[in-house]
């Protein structure tokens, strides 16, 4: 990409995945070619991937892309959002542990 000037830039821009990935609107895509899809946006300079654990499967597309293209080809930032109402330790502990197992991480 191409910023101001004469000298090139890139810039990380946040995608959000909840709108290619929420089986709710449709069937549930298919992590490969979502992968596949993720990073034509990264060769077009976006680098940043925003997910949250309601986002459909988001995250198993996020782990794909993370397995097909290294760990380094973006960003990927997920978040949990409990259900409205009281919550113990326990219930955030394997909430939030159940994010890099869905994004195949370490």
């Amino acid at each position: 990409m191409h910023g101001y000037g004469s000298k090139q830039q890139s810039y990380a821009y946040p995608a959000g995945l909840n709108a290619n990935s929420d089986e709710r609107f449709g069937p549930k895509p298919d992590p490969v070619k979502a992968a596949n899809a993720m990073h034509a946006y990264t060769e077009a300079g976006f680098t940043t991937f925003d997910m949250a654990d309601h986002y459909g499967s988001a995250e198993e597309i996020a782990g794909t892309f993370r397995n097909q293209y290294g760990k380094d080809a973006a960003q990927l930032f997920t978040k949990w959002v409990p259900s409205p109402g009281q919550i113990t330790r326990q219930q955030v502990r394997e909430a939030v542990q159940m994010a890099p197992t869905r994004m195949r991480s370490d």
